[in-house]
């Protein structure tokens, strides 16, 4: 891996790397060698995992981390409701969540979030708890918030068919373009336009604070990385929110939050 890392250090002149393998700190060996040989190349990274592997190594991981340069983490959270998020197979409580966001932040790195509106057991209560879980429970440095998809070979596709929120074959369908836009999983009970609802909220009361832009900016001050991509996701909220909201319109584009290598 080290040989990898500085070839595209010279063939590409690149100096941040994503690491696309959420899975890769269940061996606790594997993860250390896998976090030297970042130290050792000496360049900036960040990847995405899960908040139990975390945890189940503890802050070391996390020190050994940031020493090798690593610059932010990106975690599936999924559901804002605890007991929703066991419901949809994510065993690990907000405490837990907590203590891992305190270790990244202690370590002064960046902790993204993953939220998805649409799961599995989702009321209009816990869609509530989705717009305030980023301001309330649990603050990271960036979130994004998707609809439920519910691909093939999935419990969540399983329920979707029996519910006959969509067809067996409405993939199928999608991809020779009988179908606009991708499936989405809508929870009975619920409407599409009340999950895209608590989506721009949930970024809007996130985004829009003012605590959080004179952070982001106090940081950004310090590092041309983090502007140039708090930058970019800056004009995708302006354009979301601002314009949509004076326009009229409602989109559905996604603020960026994961860095591409360079």
């Amino acid at each position: 891996m080290l040989g990898e890392i500085e070839q595209c250090k010279k063939d590409f002149g690149l100096r941040y790397f994503q690491l696309v393998d959420d899975v890769f700190l269940m061996n606790k060996q594997h993860a250390y060698d896998v976090v030297e040989a970042f130290r050792k190349a000496d360049v900036s990274w960040g990847f995405q995992t899960r908040v139990g592997l975390i945890h189940m190594l503890g802050e070391e991981i996390i020190a050994r981390c940031a020493e090798a340069g690593a610059k932010e983490i990106s975690v599936g959270v999924e559901a804002a409701d605890e007991q929703l998020r066991f419901l949809n197979g994510k065993g690990f409580t907000d405490q837990q969540l907590k203590e891992v966001v305190e270790w990244c932040r202690g370590h002064r790195i960046e902790v993204n979030f993953f939220l998805i509106a649409g799961l599995i057991g989702e009321t209009e209560e816990t869609l509530e708890k989705l717009q305030e879980f980023s301001t309330h429970v649990v603050e990271p440095s960036y979130i994004q918030v998707n609809l439920a998809v519910p691909f093939p070979g999935t419990e969540l596709f399983d329920l979707a068919v029996k519910q006959r929120v969509v067809t067996s074959d409405v993939w199928d369908r999608w991809i020779r373009g009988e179908i606009g836009e991708e499936p989405r999983y809508i929870p009975l009970g619920l409407t599409k336009q009340q999950m895209q609802e608590a989506q721009r909220q949930a970024y809007k009361r996130f985004y829009f604070r003012l605590s959080y832009v004179a952070r982001r900016l106090r940081r950004d001050l310090a590092d041309w990385r983090a502007l140039a991509r708090d930058c970019q996701i800056a004009s995708t909220l302006f354009d979301e929110f601002v314009w949509a909201d004076h326009l009229g319109l409602r989109g559905s584009q996604q603020p960026r939050t994961e860095e591409t290598s360079s």
